[in-house]
């Protein structure tokens, strides 16, 4: 996923003014801060994944913006669940977008 986010950035004129780098979300590197935009793409299986919300709001500078694409696999990782869990982080949601898999 890296390898190809990298072949993207590079394609699209954007080598040196944007950095893909690997982050385990429980983990704290003092390069995590101050990011205009955090991406979580199929990262949310379960509840103790929950805590990507945290890690999300400590790696942006005020006024950055996580975008989170997701598929929904129950219950307890809803989107009331997400909602939930991303405003007790200090995350607002301020837009969503439903839709069915493969559209």
């Amino acid at each position: 996923v890296l390898r190809l986010l990298q072949l993207n950035v590079d394609l699209n004129g954007l080598k040196g003014s944007v950095e893909v780098k690997a982050l385990r979300w429980e983990d704290e590197p003092a390069w995590l801060n101050d990011f205009d935009l955090v991406i979580g793409s199929d990262i949310l299986y379960e509840t103790e994944g929950f805590s990507l919300f945290d890690a999300a709001a400590r790696a942006l500078r005020p006024g950055g913006r996580f975008v989170l694409a997701n598929t929904v696999r129950g219950a307890s990782v809803g989107i009331p669940a997400i909602r939930h869990h991303a405003a007790a982080a200090g995350l607002h949601q301020t837009d969503s977008v439903d839709c069915a898999v493969g559209e």
